[in-house]
C-alpha cells in the first residue's frame, strides 16, 4: 500500500513537473496521445488539493466522485463531478 501523506508543496511541485512534461501543446506532434494524460493529471491535482474531495476519493473511489454519493433512499446527495 502506498503512503498517501504528502505536503501541499510536494503536490504542487509534482503537478507542475508532470503537467509541463505531458502538456499537449508542448507535444504538439502527439497531441492526441498527450491530451487525455494531461487531463487526468489535472483532475488528479484537483482532487488531491481539495481536502473534501480527497477524503471522498480515498473512502469511496473515483467512480463516486464522478457519479455522486447516494443517500439511504437511493437518491443522490451530491454530485462531485462538478468540482472536477
Amino acid at each position: 500500500m502506498r503512503n498517501h501523506s504528502f505536503t501541499k508543496l510536494t503536490l504542487v511541485s509534482r503537478f507542475k513537473k508532470l503537467s509541463l512534461k505531458m502538456h499537449p501543446m508542448k507535444n504538439s506532434q502527439q497531441m492526441r496521445m498527450y491530451e487525455p494524460k494531461f487531463q487526468m493529471i489535472c483532475e488528479a491535482y484537483q482532487v488531491l488539493s481539495n481536502p473534501q474531495l480527497k477524503t471522498i476519493f480515498e473512502q469511496y473511489g473515483e467512480e463516486t466522485l464522478r457519479t455522486g454519493i447516494k443517500g439511504a433512499d437511493g437518491g443522490k446527495l451530491e454530485k462531485f463531478n462538478d468540482y472536477l
